[in-house]
């Protein structure tokens, strides 16, 4: 999402470069426009406030949210691990092979 919102500040300074300008609270709302829905949550926190950011600082909640979901995705595929690996090792016990027949310590090959 940082791409995204660099690429709106670069066409509204090439647009006032232009005599054409964009003001900042338009900004905002073609940002917050441009989301995807995996983003409603967070789109829906920042249109309920009382005051709306500025583009600067909604780039940085933007950055700040963007981070937040990496980690929290690396935190829970790592959480994930353990379960997904006594999975694989019970359905070696149990006689499941995969697709060449062999079982490798929880690792179909």
């Amino acid at each position: 999402m940082g791409d995204y919102t660099s690429k709106i500040k670069e066409i509204c300074d090439t647009l006032g470069s232009i005599d054409f300008m964009v003001e900042d609270d338009e900004m905002v709302q073609i940002c917050l426009g441009g989301l995807s829905h995996k983003n409603g949550s967070f789109r829906t926190a920042i249109c309920t406030r009382e005051k709306p950011p500025s583009f600067f600082e909604l780039q940085s909640m933007i950055w700040v949210e963007e981070n937040h979901v990496k980690a929290t995705r690396i935190v829970s595929d790592e959480s994930q691990m353990p379960y997904l690996e006594s999975v694989g090792n019970r359905e070696c016990s149990r006689g499941w092979r995969g697709r060449t027949g062999r079982c490798n310590g929880g690792q179909y090959t």
